[in-house]
């Protein structure tokens, strides 16, 4: 019994930590909490603490949103513009950013004067 209690529990910790390859806190918690050893309460608490730097650097990382939040919640609530030029001539192209609806409409000039009564 002597020898169960050589090491401190934050070392067994660690070490049981890295013997069984990095493996999840709570297989090895299990395994620990069925076991007959005299500071299994310790070597859980040194367990939950236990930050390995290896297992961070190979951890995966967040997931990054790929789509953003809608930017509206009906029709007509918000409108993406932009002006193109097809086959040598200006268009404003409108899309309703909730329907997806899509009007295009040809504007002769490429100034705000002459884009206001279009919209």
């Amino acid at each position: 019994e002597d020898n169960l209690v050589k090491f401190s529990p934050n070392t067994i910790a660690k070490k049981l930590h890295r013997y069984f390859a990095h493996g999840s806190l709570e297989k090895i918690v299990a395994m620990v909490k069925s076991s007959s050893h005299p500071q299994k309460e310790e070597i859980i608490i040194s367990l939950n603490k236990l930050n390995c730097e290896e297992c961070v650097k190979t951890s995966k990382r967040k997931a990054i949103r790929k789509v953003g939040l809608p930017l509206a919640t009906k029709f007509d609530d918000c409108v993406a513009m932009d002006l193109k030029m097809i086959n040598d001539r200006w268009v404003l192209h409108m899309i309703d950013c909730f329907s997806r609806f899509s009007v295009v409409v040809p504007v002769k000039k490429k100034k705000y004067s002459a884009l206001i009564p279009l919209l």
